[in-house]
């Protein structure tokens, strides 16, 4: 997802666009993959807002890199 601040364009990361909404996908880790259902986690975010999804996606991070950890 893009995120358009003026001048200045950020990419938000493990992101996607469908429709009206967007999707928070990541990879899990290979010696992690007997712990979860798939090898990808993926989350319906249920907004388009960049800002929002940005603070979804940072909140999500750092939970599944502390489980990871």
């Amino acid at each position: 997802m893009l995120l358009t601040l003026g001048p200045l364009q950020v990419t938000i990361k493990y992101t996607y666009t469908r429709g009206k909404t967007t999707f928070y996908q990541r990879a899990v880790p290979s010696d992690l993959h007997d712990r979860y259902p798939g090898k990808t986690i993926k989350k319906d975010l249920k907004t388009a807002d960049p800002l929002r999804v940005a603070r979804m996606v940072e909140a999500l991070n750092r939970q599944y890199e502390s489980e990871w950890e």
